[in-house]
């Protein structure tokens, strides 16, 4: 089985996400600085602004990282999700366990035309991030048509 890619979109989606929570950090960290200046306490602003910058480095780094393990692949029988930048997660789910498939859509991802799906088995929820609208629609539907056909191979087979 062949794994696939997300859309490059995706690599601009997340940095997108995380440089819009960089601006929030940094704009909460010089209000800080400010309070805490105003109220006398100096010896932790030399602390908040660095940390601060540590932080956004990794926030754009990440989103390239990211992007480059998250891979994915599905049949009629399973959908495999290959994920993780420290940590590294191989994901094997049976089309038969799935009990709902969800499409998500914030407001940034419509900027960038992405969709997210949500694949709900009874033990867990499972993410395919930032796929094409249209191919998300695709994968919702052959998973569907998938998971309706082994139903009726297991329920032939019973019979």
């Amino acid at each position: 089985m062949e794994l696939n890619k997300l859309p490059k979109k995706a690599r601009s989606y997340w940095l997108a996400k995380n440089l819009i929570a960089v601006v929030i950090m940094f704009v909460v960290a010089i209000i800080a600085s400010f309070v805490l200046y105003n109220n006398g306490i100096v010896s932790i602003i030399w602390w908040i602004l660095p940390a601060a910058s540590i932080i956004a480095v990794f926030a754009i780094l990440y989103p390239f990282l990211k992007y480059k393990f998250f891979a994915y692949s599905f049949d009629k029988e399973r959908i495999v999700i290959n994920r993780g930048v420290i940590f590294r997660h191989y994901i094997s789910v049976p089309v038969l366990q799935i009990q709902d498939l969800h499409l998500i859509e914030g407001p940034v991802m419509m900027i960038f035309g992405l969709k997210g799906l949500i694949i709900s088995t009874a033990g867990s929820n499972f993410l395919l991030p930032c796929l094409d609208g249209e191919e998300a629609k695709e994968i919702l539907k052959r998973l569907e048509t998938y998971l309706k056909n082994r139903i009726e191979e297991k329920h032939e087979e019973v019979c």
